[in-house]
This record gives structure tokens, C-alpha cells and sequence, in this order.
């Protein structure tokens, strides 16, 4: 395997397109190559799952309901300057093409499109976003980590993450879920309510008490969580969000390298 393919094998990838016909053929095809695979079918559901994931790389049609393909790039690149983009439309959409270009596409596709097109222009796009992430000191985001090496560090910081949460809470999770994906570590914790908690919520006056007592909880261990996972890792890591749902029971943490 080259070294732009492993890359393609470790990166998220954002596919936005209104036609169902041609999302299910291009899923089937995108879905083979790229680490992570989300689908989206017009422009505002498009941003909303590209500021979830942040995906390397997008590919998005133009021509879209509730909101087109140029509306959210421009959103995009407002977001992440260093993320490829790909546009794929009409051929007679030549003004729409020219000023996707003017807000920073990478490249661009005219439909309909074929397979060998598709996976040649992801190969050159991908080199793209190495040499910005290069020059930007950011190579870790889209790093060549095998799925076994993944899974490993994966695996570790689930174990790791538990204990930690236990010691500070008194209560473990159930479960942990965690995904390493470019730059982005997701942590899942569910069944995290320690009894006081669960009697509490038995009020569901009490439901803003328990969020905010543990937004106090991970201020006080955010440098404690953020120096475990480096150690993990062996690259510095930040919080970016910590989601909290007692109603659910789980919370969500999203890392970033």
C-alpha cells in the first residue's frame, strides 16, 4: 500500500449530494476507501455533520435545498482552511463553478462521474492537505496509523478513560465507546450517573443542578484527562467539547490533536 493510500485509509470524509441515486452509488465507492464515511443531503445538514466530525476532506454538490453547496463551503472555509474540497455539478453550472474556486475549492468534478475520476482526484487532494498540514506543523491529523494501531490506541484509551472517570466520580462508566479518526479522539461514556445523581434526576427540576455540577467536574480535570491522553498518544491533545445528556445518561468528548 503507498503512502497516500494508508492516509485515504485513516481520514473522514463528508459526502454531500441531493440526488438518491447518485449518493448510493458514490457512497458504495467512497465507503471502500476512506477511514470514516458521513452522508449528508443538502448543505445544512452537510456544515452541521462537518462541524460534528471535521472531516479531512468534502465532497458536495452545488446545487442544493435549504442550503447550496457554495453557501456551505464558505461556512467551511470560515471553519478549517486546511480541510480539501471537492465539488462535483453540472456541466453547464460554469458560474457556480468559477466561484467555488474564488472561496477555495481544491478541485472539481463534472457529473456524471466515474469511479477512476473520483479516486484520482481524492489521491490528489489528499497530497494537498499533507503538504498544508506539513507546513502547518499538524502531519499527526491525517497520520499513517495501521487499523490495527488504531484499534490498539483505541482500546487503551478506553480502559484508561474508565478508570480515570471512576476515580474522580466514584463511578466508572458501563461503557466506553472511542474512535481515533485524523486529529479528532471521540469518547462515549454511558451509565455514567452515580446514584445521588440518578435520585436527584427522579426531579427533573434537578436536570440543570446535575449538568452544571459536572461542567464543574471536567474544568477541574480537564488538564488531568488532556495529560492522559497525550501520554497515550504521544502527541499534546486539547478538549474541544464535553457534551453532557443525564436524561440519556452519557456524555461525549471530543479531543482534538
Amino acid at each position: 500500500m503507498d503512502k497516500v493510500s494508508k492516509i485515504m485509509n485513516n481520514i473522514k470524509l463528508l459526502y454531500v449530494e441531493d440526488e438518491e441515486i447518485t449518493r448510493i452509488i458514490n457512497r458504495k465507492i467512497l465507503k471502500e476507501f476512506v477511514g470514516k464515511l458521513f452522508i449528508a443531503e443538502d448543505g445544512e445538514e452537510g456544515l452541521q455533520l462537518f462541524i460534528k466530525h471535521r472531516p479531512q476532506i468534502v465532497i458536495s454538490d452545488l446545487r442544493m435545498p435549504n442550503m447550496n453547496g457554495l453557501e456551505m463551503i464558505k461556512k467551511i472555509r470560515e471553519i478549517d482552511q486546511e480541510c480539501g474540497i471537492i465539488i462535483n455539478t453540472e456541466v453547464e453550472d460554469i458560474e457556480y463553478i468559477l466561484k467555488s474556486v474564488d472561496i477555495g475549492i481544491d478541485k472539481y468534478l463534472v457529473k456524471p462521474i466515474e469511479k477512476e475520476e473520483m479516486l484520482e482526484s481524492l489521491y490528489k487532494v489528499v497530497l494537498k492537505i499533507v503538504n498544508r498540514k506539513k507546513n502547518n506543523g499538524k502531519f499527526y491529523e491525517i497520520s499513517q496509523l495501521t487499523k490495527e494501531e488504531t484499534k490498539d490506541i483505541e482500546e487503551e484509551i478506553k480502559i484508561k478513560t474508565s478508570s480515570f472517570l471512576k476515580k474522580f466520580t466514584g463511578k466508572g462508566p458501563k461503557d466506553t465507546q472511542v474512535s481515533l479518526s485524523g486529529g479528532v479522539i471521540e469518547i462515549r461514556t454511558h451509565d455514567i450517573l452515580t446514584p445521588m445523581e440518578k435520585t436527584l434526576l427522579k426531579n427533573k427540576g434537578n436536570l440543570m443542578l446535575i449538568k452544571y455540577c459536572r461542567k464543574l467536574l471536567y474544568n477541574e480535570i480537564n488538564d488531568e484527562l488532556v495529560k492522559l491522553i497525550t501520554e497515550i498518544i504521544g502527541v499534546k491533545v486539547t478538549v474541544n467539547k464535553v457534551y453532557i445528556n443525564p436524561l440519556e445518561n452519557m456524555e461525549y468528548i471530543i479531543l482534538e490533536v
